[in-house]
């Protein structure tokens, strides 16, 4: 990888991050495959945990794909977290888009209250910018 930016825009409860991902010719369309093999073998549990002190779960699930750039994913991330008395608990879904242009990728993550069809403009916007730059 050749370098990494990150910018984030909260607003109260709200917030869009992006990481922007630099690979060396070529490299690109081989980030986003492994990204596809992580979300395939890799998924996670929907389960909930038994509380350990230690490290939760997370589940992804591949909602769509091929909807801006040269290639792009969104991904439902769902969380447990402790709660209240370690008490373990789901955390409200997430969407993750990942885009790639050339050889760059961003990632971007979303607030929970993010619907799809935003998820999709913002990583076009995403999309936009990477071709730009």
């Amino acid at each position: 990888m050749d370098g990494v930016d990150t910018v984030g825009y909260p607003s109260a409860d709200r917030y869009v991050h992006e990481h922007v991902h630099r690979y060396a010719a070529g490299w690109g369309p081989r980030a986003l495959d492994d990204i596809r093999a992580v979300l395939k073998t890799c998924a996670g549990t929907t389960a909930a945990p038994r509380p350990t002190g230690g490290p939760l779960p997370s589940n992804y699930t591949l909602v769509d794909r091929g909807f801006a750039g040269d290639d792009a994913l969104l991904v439902r991330e769902e969380s447990w977290i402790y709660g209240a008395g370690d008490k373990v608990e789901k955390a409200p879904a997430r969407l993750i888009a990942v885009i790639r242009v050339g050889d760059r990728v961003a990632t971007v993550l979303l607030s929970p209250d993010t619907t799809a069809a935003t998820a999709r403009t913002l990583a076009a916007k995403a999309a936009a910018r990477l071709s730009g730059s």
